[in-house]
């Protein structure tokens, strides 16, 4: 713990969050040993107030936003006001709850936690969701090829198969079958059929069932891992959404072999 500290305040000297406050964010938290541990302190100094760690998150890591979002909106208006939106969402308490980012795990760094939200709040923004009601589709946040999302995508890529993998694990019996049976040995609808003795119009109504079922608790198992809301954990499924029939595969193969 005081060496976490120690190493944190060596990389911003200006910040004063001591180590025993940090003991009980972690304890709240329920992380004993965070991934990223230095990241986990400057989030944990901000959730306090801390007047210095606000001023390295802005400077070090919301200043890098606007080049995240560039795909969706290249102004300099649109970025500025998304970077302020950021703010807002991780950082100003709602009521009495503690601000967003004392909800930060420490499971992926802070950029790319604090750039999922950013992206959630430039495609609400762009499209004008809010107004509407409507929610941005996986397909528009995948089609966004950029260095910036390549690296967003293996900061998550662990903590999304992992999500994965749990959330197959809660499935019943029979419908890991079904899954394994087309993911891992290949049969297409018609010869899962014949093993359950079924039509195949039945077989691809389960599979789109079980498949939007694990997705649906993959998303809130990711949510609960990163200290991220579930839209936002939506947004790192979409934005790894070209991964998932790879990651059911490959998670599933795993199963088998256990």
């Amino acid at each position: 713990m005081q060496r976490w500290v120690s190493e944190a305040r060596d990389r911003w000297p200006l910040l004063a969050f001591g180590a025993a406050d940090f003991r009980r964010h972690l304890d709240a938290l329920g992380r004993s040993t965070p991934v990223f541990p230095a990241d986990t302190y400057l989030a944990a100094a901000c959730a306090a107030g801390d007047a210095a760690a606000m001023r390295v998150l802005d400077e070090e890591l919301v200043a890098r936003v606007p080049a995240m979002i560039r795909r969706i909106d290249a102004s300099p208006a649109f970025g500025a006001d998304v970077c302020q939106q950021l703010r807002i969402r991780v950082l100003v308490s709602e009521g009495d709850a503690a601000p967003r980012i004392a909800r930060y795990t420490g499971d992926v760094p802070l950029s790319a936690w604090l750039r999922v939200i950013a992206l959630r709040l430039a495609l609400n923004a762009k499209r004008g969701v809010r107004s509407r009601g409507e929610e941005p589709s996986a397909d528009d946040e995948t089609s966004l090829d950029d260095p910036e999302y390549e690296h967003l995508r293996a900061q998550y890529r662990e903590p999304f198969r992992q999500a994965f993998e749990s959330a197959l694990g809660e499935l019943p019996k029979d419908d890991r079958t079904v899954l394994r049976l087309h993911y891992v040995d290949g049969l297409n609808i018609e010869g899962i059929g014949r093993v359950f003795q079924v039509h195949r119009a039945t077989v691809a109504r389960w599979l789109v069932r079980i498949r939007q079922d694990v997705l649906t608790r993959a998303k809130a198992l990711l949510a609960e891992r990163l200290g991220a809301e579930i839209d936002e954990a939506g947004s790192v499924i979409g934005v790894l959404g070209a991964e998932i029939d790879l990651t059911l595969s490959r998670v599933l193969s795993g199963h088998a072999a256990t």
